[in-house]
């Protein structure tokens, strides 16, 4: 078995969001795990384009769960109800797809297993959590550069040019001698006559 970056990121990545939220004093502190497997990007363009996604979209959960809580309860109706306007809303927001995972994760963390009283405060503890995980996974994404995908696409390219021009050359070179032996032929038959 071969343990590759990815696999690697995204043990650090948890093993970061475990550590932090203990150390934030944030409980339970599997949530943010959770949230930094579902949260890690293959790549650093991926990480900036996803990273300020993930804020808005996880925002829109956890409003979302709160506002549906209090109003109408943590019955798994409701949570599914929020669970689709969620979707709708990052979908109609062109927000990246990536976001959609993780918003789901805060929306039943939030509303699973939620207490009547203080409510509010749940919901941001549980809020903090997800965002410890998000960030998390931004940090390990930041700090161990991925494999230079841009690097080896081009080379890749340049070596598919390079093998198309060869390919073309000697097409060239056989029709131009293919031209040549047909006005050979011409000749030769022109004389013949």
């Amino acid at each position: 078995m071969r343990l590759g970056a990815r696999i690697f990121k995204t043990g650090l990545a948890i093993m970061l969001a475990l550590y932090a939220a203990q150390w934030l004093g944030l409980e339970p502190a599997f949530f943010a795990g959770l949230t930094a497997a579902f949260a890690i990007q293959p790549s650093i363009y991926k990480t900036y384009q996803t990273i300020l996604e993930q804020l808005q979209a996880n925002t829109i959960g956890a409003i979302l769960a709160v506002v549906f809580g209090l109003a109408f309860g943590h019955e798994p109706f409701v949570i599914g109800v929020v669970v689709m306007l969620a979707i709708a809303i990052i979908t109609r927001m062109n927000l990246e797809s990536a976001t959609i995972p993780v918003t789901l994760v805060t929306i039943i963390i939030i509303m699973g297993s939620a207490p009547n009283e203080e409510y509010l405060m749940y919901a941001i503890s549980r809020f903090g959590l997800i965002m410890v995980g998000v960030f998390s996974a931004f940090l390990i994404n930041m700090l161990f550069i991925p494999p230079k995908y841009e690097e080896k696409l081009y080379k890749k390219s340049r070596h598919n040019d390079r093998e198309h021009r060869t390919v073309d050359s000697t097409n060239d070179s056989s029709r131009y001698e293919y031209s040549i032996q047909k006005k050979r032929s011409r000749k030769i038959k022109r004389r013949a006559r």
